[in-house]
């Protein structure tokens, strides 16, 4: 089974959709969830349709901010769980591995709410023993390492976020290819990028 997660930065922008497209047919995922679409349900459908889905959830855009959908194939035999407007929670039947829990997670942006985040996946860890797999945003570092550019992440939120996933026994999946997920400021003096 193929799992692509990403953080769009909204579906609004001349290129999301080409670019939705070619990693779709790149990566030929079963499953494939977005974060920040910052986009209205009403679009999320004929999105489905122009990659190919059987199915999809959409929690609609708050605002300016935020808006989350995974689409999956039937094939994958997904259920739907429960979901809020910082993850979707799934049941996975796989013949290849039994019954798993897929959760799409996209953490709260503001630093201020970091404890309650961290909470929330204690919570989401706590609501079953099965086997469990979290992909998406955290809007977290793990460390130091997770971060090139100006203003160094603070130490005291990569340990509490360290410990949280400590406290849910998640393994954090090696990466391959390039180190970072996140960018900001590309081409300028203030480049930052993240493995958020």
């Amino acid at each position: 089974m193929i799992i692509l997660s990403w953080n769009c930065r909204g579906l609004g922008g001349p290129s999301a959709i080409p670019n939705l497209k070619k990693l779709a047919r790149g990566h030929k995922p079963d499953v494939l969830f977005l974060s920040e679409t910052l986009s209205h349900n009403r679009h999320i459908e004929s999105i489905r349709v122009l990659l190919g889905f059987d199915s999809c959830l959409a929690i609609d855009v708050e605002g300016r901010s935020g808006g989350l959908v995974v689409f999956w194939k039937d094939s994958s035999k997904c259920r739907v769980l429960n979901y809020t407007r910082h993850f979707i929670n799934m049941l996975v039947e796989d013949e290849q591995w039994g019954e798993w829990r897929l959760t799409c997670y996209y953490g709260y942006t503001e630093r201020s709410r970091r404890h309650a985040a961290w909470d929330l996946l204690r919570a989401l860890g706590n609501m079953s023993s099965i086997p469990w797999c979290i992909i998406g945003d955290f809007n977290d570092l793990l460390s130091q390492a997770d971060k090139k550019g100006i203003h160094p992440h603070p130490n005291g939120l990569c340990m509490r976020f360290r410990q949280a996933v400590s406290d849910c026994d998640l393994t954090d999946i090696p990466i391959k290819g390039h180190q970072f997920t996140w960018i900001k400021s590309r081409g300028t003096p203030h480049v930052i990028e993240e493995r958020p």
